[in-house]
């Protein structure tokens, strides 16, 4: 039916799906990963199939692909059909249909995407956007605004007079706004009255924080929503009741708790969603907290990061010069954040953590030390993760390390999706104690003197010459 209307279908021979979409030349593709039929005794399936045959109906052949394969080729096995979003042959949107309710119900800005430039270089001379809606049925209150395609804070930079956000680059003249509901559709300013609010803007207190450690994926997304989450509701109750089931960043994770309808209490799981943006591999993460905008920097999803390596000093002298033209696109970086968690398999296959040595050495007491799921140690570390640390053992104190719970923020996930996993009490004690960490945390950051990261960069950079010559005398 839907090759019919004008669908490519892919059946997973070569050349791969990458190499497939890049000899397409189409800027956008979608593509189905089709997994049993699309009909409307099932919600998703049946919005799948209206989003697609519109996608089809509105599309512009010369710059839009839509493609159907078999979900037998998706990288990850899948539950349920999913539609994807690739740009210039690059995975961009996980789940465009969740993307899409997502967005549908938020406020935010977008581009065009005929104008986006995503091979800009980051300039370290940006504002936040920070001004009131245009739309005339809204108040004049300020608003930070976020991309609603990467849920990043969108920047201004009075160099090039472009807004950055983490898909790349556009155009003051192209971006429009949509306010949280139905209040009023997309509004725009006069490309004037725009760019005087944009050259007006003043920049935001920040702190970069370079992450470190084992926890990726869901793991870190989890930990993320969950600081989200405490630095915003004292308690669970007022997070159950004010929550908006907005969550930073997307992924899942599997829950077990007993089946109240059987009279055996049979123990069940089910894989619990968190509602982020679907953006994947996002390279930092933005929080803001009061007048502050903390960002997250994923070193290992930086080119030459820390995927697939072991740390040795081989691998990082090769690797310095893609991680460093990727952190000189913040001007000022001010400490390391070492985020470990109780994940046996993780801890088994790293015997150390990488760049944790290099941290210590250029941030000395600006590197601190999160431990999640530590309820069970009494709120310390356990001894995994104690030992993992090797060395760096002796740099923890009570000043730098901060113990989470991270209980809490599992059990307002499932509670969204209707799963009451039980042990209330300890829950709420969970919440309360992990509010009082974050705060810390925050706390301590906010004490943080920046450091310049061209002078970072350099030293590690003339490290890494004097280790490479030493070992070619040797």
């Amino acid at each position: 039916d839907l090759v019919s209307q004008g669908a490519t279908r892919f059946d997973g021979t070569f050349p791969q799906l990458d190499t497939f979409l890049l000899q397409k030349e189409c800027a956008n593709a979608y593509v189905l990963f089709y997994k049993g039929p699309l009909n409307g005794d099932d919600r998703d399936g049946a919005e799948t199939k209206e989003l697609l045959t519109w996608l089809l109906r509105n599309r512009d052949t010369e710059k839009e692909s839509i493609i159907v394969i078999d979900s037998y080729w998706a990288v990850a096995p899948l539950e349920q059909s999913q539609l994807r979003q690739y740009r210039n042959g690059e995975l961009v949107i996980r789940d465009l249909l969740h993307h899409r309710r997502t967005t549908s119900s938020r406020s935010g800005m977008q581009y065009d995407e005929e104008f986006l430039d995503t091979k800009a270089t980051l300039p370290q001379q940006r504002n936040p956007v920070r001004i009131a809606c245009p739309s005339a049925q809204c108040d004049s209150t300020i608003k930070t605004w976020n991309c609603l395609h990467c849920n990043t804070t969108v920047n201004y930079s009075p160099d090039d007079r472009r807004l950055y956000c983490s898909c790349g680059a556009t155009s003051y003249k192209h971006w429009e706004f949509k306010c949280e509901g139905s209040r009023h559709d997309w509004a725009k300013y006069g490309n004037g009255a725009f760019l005087a609010l944009l050259d007006d803007l003043q920049p935001l207190p920040d702190i970069n924080i370079l992450v470190l450690g084992t926890p990726r994926g869901d793991c870190r997304a989890a930990w993320i929503n969950g600081l989200v989450k405490y630095l915003a509701h004292d308690s669970l109750a007022g997070a159950i009741a004010g929550d908006d089931r907005r969550d930073v960043l997307s992924g899942s994770f599997f829950i077990q708790f007993k089946d109240l309808s059987d009279s055996r209490g049979r123990i069940i799981e089910k894989r619990v969603h968190m509602s982020g943006f679907n953006v994947i591999e996002p390279l930092n993460c933005e929080i803001l907290f009061g007048n502050t905008l903390i960002r997250f920097l994923f070193m290992e999803h930086f080119p030459g990061g820390l995927a697939n390596q072991d740390g040795s000093p081989t691998e990082k002298r090769g690797h310095m010069p893609y991680l460093g033209s990727a952190l000189r696109k913040y001007k000022t970086l001010h400490g390391a954040l070492v985020l470990s968690g109780t994940d046996s398999a993780e801890i088994q296959r790293r015997h150390s953590i990488p760049w944790l040595h290099e941290a210590l050495v250029h941030f000395g007491a600006n590197v601190i030390f999160a431990f999640n799921n530590t309820r069970g140690f009494s709120y310390t570390p356990g001894t995994e993760a104690f030992n993992l640390l090797g060395r760096a053992r002796s740099h923890l104190c009570e000043q730098n390390a901060f113990c989470f719970d991270g209980e809490g923020f599992r059990f307002l996930a499932a509670w969204r999706e209707r799963i009451d996993v039980g042990y209330h009490e300890e829950n709420k004690r969970g919440w309360q104690h992990d509010v009082a960490e974050s705060r810390r945390m925050v706390n301590r950051m906010r004490q943080f003197s920046g450091h310049d990261t061209d002078a970072i960069l350099r030293v590690e950079e003339v490290r890494c010459i004097f280790t490479g010559l030493l070992d070619t005398l040797a």
